[in-house]
């Protein structure tokens, strides 16, 4: 019995995503320093990543007595260019095109035998 190879499949599905998916830009939020009473921001990060958009779900969600509309949405994202100093992470920023930023709400990965293949990921605006 011959042993699946996960690294292949983890390549498929980098030239797939390569192949059919868009452009987006994946900000990581610049963190602040200073005193609590005078804060200073820093300059966010940014790398460029290849995605394949899933679906998109709009819906109400009550806020203090009122509706509001939250938009979801949910997106692969390609392995390939993330390395370990710029990991994928619960409130990042993905623009896709012109778009407004959606934050990172929720991240699945998917990495049989401890080989990751592509990251399923929540985005809400």
């Amino acid at each position: 019995m011959s042993l699946f190879d996960y690294g292949a499949a983890a390549q498929t599905a980098i030239s797939l995503i390569n192949d059919f998916g868009q452009e987006a830009t994946l900000i990581k939020k610049a963190s602040t320093t200073g005193p609590d009473y005078d804060p200073t921001a820093g300059t966010p990060t940014s790398i460029q990543i290849r995605l394949v958009d899933l679906s998109r779900m709009q819906m109400d969600r009550p806020s203090d007595e009122t509706l509001e509309a939250v938009r979801s949405r949910t997106v692969y994202i390609s392995t390939e260019v993330i390395d370990d100093e710029f990991v994928v992470e619960r409130d990042d920023l993905i623009q896709i095109g012109g778009e407004l930023a959606s934050e990172i709400k929720e991240i699945r990965t998917l990495a049989p035998a401890g080989i990751t293949v592509l990251w399923e990921v929540d985005l809400v605006r």
